[in-house]
């Protein structure tokens, strides 16, 4: 299995240097990642000049980073000196998050291939590395075992369709044993691990909910927001595609529909996909950068505040689910606002209990949304909801620390 890994390996990488000749995001990952090494070691050079030994975490792209986030901020207060390295695999994680400040060095990860693994870890030098979810480089995490540096994963979660519970790769499974510990988001995953003989396993949770309720506890308003709806109803649609736009443009002239205000973030939030939402409802439009209250529609188009819009939400439709898979949930329900979604929610365990604890709804037409804007006007069942949520964030919320003070020992 580890030839067939390597080769792997060495056929993806080389596939999506191949595709940068037609893909921009591949040709992003491509161009950030040419003359890596000389460019690395020149920053470290820089940066860290004694040469100390570094924190590594290492996420995926934006998602990931959102789960990490809090774990850095916990170590740099309890070690301000500490020298943090992060890495991307995705260029639009990069690019967001390449001047973050909590982190002495932000850089792309080159490769799992095992030459770039090397020289990699020789530059960074870490002490500790810490993974973030699932994005498992073997190669790499053979190298650590090697090399006697701990690693974690945290928020970690396989989904029932994962390469890794199939019998084929149980040598790769085998690999996270080394860990020195696996933090879990979920007791179905725990127990799946357990039955394979591990033990550095334990359940936390999610770290991404404390950091958007770290988010929701700040002190805000959004003026232009609050002029907008008024005392309307509001549903927001966060992260939307155009299936999620073709199911609201399905209804959006019913009568019933008119006392609600709407609020629509665009995963793309580019000058195209603004102006096919404004074909598709015409006049009811206008954009966050042109207020006008009398519209029905309000179209973001600014980066950074979906987040906040949450806390006027009294639905959330969030997008992707009839794509790859839904984007973020929990930063609707730190807002207590109940959430709907597209079919393809299951690789995502906080979906499938929103699901199960009743304050996550499949949505698969335009009927199944307005049956729930109908169903979100009932005050006693909203109220009902947003106990239940409450319930959900107070015995989920903790992972950060959880996890902080598991790993502390090893920063003193």
């Amino acid at each position: 299995m580890w030839f067939l890994y390597w080769l792997f390996i060495k056929f993806y990488f080389f596939f999506v240097s191949l595709a940068s000749l037609w893909r921009k995001d591949a040709r992003k990952w491509k161009e950030g990642r040419i003359d890596w090494k000389n460019k690395l070691e020149e920053k470290i050079k820089k940066l860290n000049p004694d040469n100390k030994k570094s924190i590594w975490i290492h996420v995926s792209s934006l998602g990931e980073f959102e789960q990490g986030r809090s774990l850095i901020e916990e170590i740099k207060k309890y070690k301000p000196n500490e020298f943090i390295c992060l890495s991307f695999f995705s260029p639009s994680g990069f690019e967001i998050q390449k001047n973050y400040a909590l982190a002495d060095l932000v850089c792309y990860f080159p490769s799992d291939n095992s030459d770039d693994v090397t020289q990699f870890l020789d530059l960074l030098n870490p002490k500790l590395a810490i993974f973030v979810k699932y994005d498992f480089w073997f190669n790499t995490l053979k190298e650590l075992h090697q090399r006697a540096i701990p690693y974690f994963f945290i928020s970690m979660h396989l989904s029932e369709q994962s390469y890794l519970r199939k019998k084929i790769f149980k040598s790769l499974l085998n690999e996270l044993r080394y860990a020195e510990q696996l933090f879990l988001q979920t007791k179905e995953n725990y127990e799946f691990l357990y039955s394979q003989g591990f033990t550095n396993i334990e359940v936390c949770g999610d770290t991404r909910l404390d950091r958007v309720i770290q988010i929701r506890d700040n002190d805000y308003k959004l003026e232009k927001i609050e002029q907008f709806i008024a005392h309307s109803d509001v549903l927001i649609l966060g992260s939307s595609w155009s299936t999620e736009i073709k199911l609201l443009h399905e209804i959006i002239d019913l009568p019933s529909l008119n006392s609600w205000k709407i609020i629509i973030a665009p995963h793309l939030p580019d000058s195209l996909h603004i102006s096919e939402i404004e074909n598709s409802f015409l006049q009811h439009t206008c954009r966050y950068s042109k207020l006008d209250v009398k519209k029905q529609i309000l179209i973001i188009d600014e980066v950074g505040i979906l987040s906040k819009l949450y806390k006027y939400a009294d639905l959330s439709f969030i997008g992707g689910g009839f794509g790859k898979g839904i984007h973020n949930t929990l930063e609707a329900i730190a807002h207590l606002s109940p959430v709907c979604f597209g079919p393809h929610y299951k690789k995502f365990p906080e979906a499938i209990q929103f699901i199960e604890q009743g304050i996550g709804f499949e949505v698969n037409n335009s009927q199944d949304l307005f049956k729930l804007l109908q169903a979100s006007k009932n005050h006693n069942l909203k109220n009902n909801i947003q106990v239940k949520i409450e319930c959900w964030i107070k015995d989920n919320r903790g992972a950060t620390n959880k996890i902080f003070n598991e790993i502390k020992s090893i920063l003193t």
